[in-house]
């Protein structure tokens, strides 16, 4: 979402930069109802975006510089050039998911005009609702919008999804697809490769209580192992019991020409016997969770 205004709304930016800004972007956090972890194995999820975000307040410069700052005090400043090949920051740097989506709309639409950004936010960082994945999307449409891009939002999503590995996460493209794509009143069912979007009605008087356990999990930082570990496993379970049950050369990580090989209770009874841990509980929870994804689509 952007809006465009006279004045200033934002008195973090003016005593920042010294000058008002020109416009505002939003970007939503989200939860994901159903479809845990099976993303990045092309499978569908049904995720909603939720009122707590990321609000950018930008101001368009006449170089090719992008400056960052961050009412959270614990994040430095950042500043980049724009350029086709950018190099990380620090471990755990929020400034790289700037620079992903900055390096990514550089090789895709070869924008040139920088900017000046105040990133504010009510997101909890690091909880599980997507504060990262808001905080690269709000950036990308700041930039699109100083270059006079108006670009389809499926489209963005896709390129931004890819512009997340630049941190070293091995994500999938969920949370990219419900931040730009989301729409007031429903959750996304989404589906990859390609992404396509539908929007699925939840019934007004619902309400969802989100609880933030307090544990943190950086996917630019310590988590980020662990996540890249589990989804490799994925991959590596999906190849391994493809034998058993498909033809020809496995896939890399889609796990939906092995759905249409074999029914899921035998799958689940092959893998039984052909895997063992950590392989055997990856294949299970991906393939039960995919079968869990329509049925709570149809309770929606």
């Amino acid at each position: 979402m952007k809006e465009h205004f006279h004045g200033v709304p934002s008195k973090f930016f003016q005593d920042r930069f010294g000058y008002p800004a020109n416009f505002i972007v939003r970007a939503p956090g989200r939860v994901n109802l159903i479809g845990e972890h099976i993303d990045y194995s092309l499978l569908p999820v049904l995720p909603m975006a939720i009122q707590l975000r990321t609000t950018l307040t930008v101001r368009p410069r006449k170089d090719n510089h992008v400056r960052l700052v961050n009412a959270k005090k614990a994040y430095s400043d950042i500043e980049l050039e724009l350029s086709a090949s950018l190099e990380t920051g620090p471990t755990s740097d929020w400034g790289d998911y700037a620079r992903g989506a900055a390096q990514a709309l550089v090789r895709e639409y070869g924008i040139t005009v920088g900017a000046d950004i105040a990133v504010e936010s009510n997101l909890p960082v690091a909880a599980g609702l997507s504060s990262s994945s808001a905080l690269s999307c709000g950036v990308a449409l700041a930039l699109l919008t100083v270059n006079g891009h108006t670009i389809d939002r499926v489209e963005l999503a896709e390129i931004m999804a890819a512009a997340e590995q630049y941190t070293g996460t091995q994500g999938g493209g969920m949370d990219q697809a419900v931040i730009l794509c989301a729409r007031g009143g429903s959750a996304l069912k989404v589906n990859f490769a390609p992404l396509q979007i539908r929007e699925v009605e939840v019934p007004g008087d619902w309400v969802f209580l989100v609880t933030y356990s307090g544990i943190v999990a950086e996917k630019s930082g310590a988590a980020q192992a662990t996540y890249n570990t589990r989804t490799r496993e994925c991959r590596e379970a999906l190849q391994t019991i493809w034998g058993w049950v498909g033809k020809g050369i496995p896939p890399k990580r889609d796990y939906r020409p092995l759905l249409e090989a074999a029914n899921p209770q035998d799958l689940l009874n092959v893998a039984d016997k052909v895997l063992r841990v950590p392989l055997l509980p990856r294949l299970r929870h991906t393939v039960s969770e995919a079968l869990r994804v329509p049925d709570a689509e149809a309770a929606l």
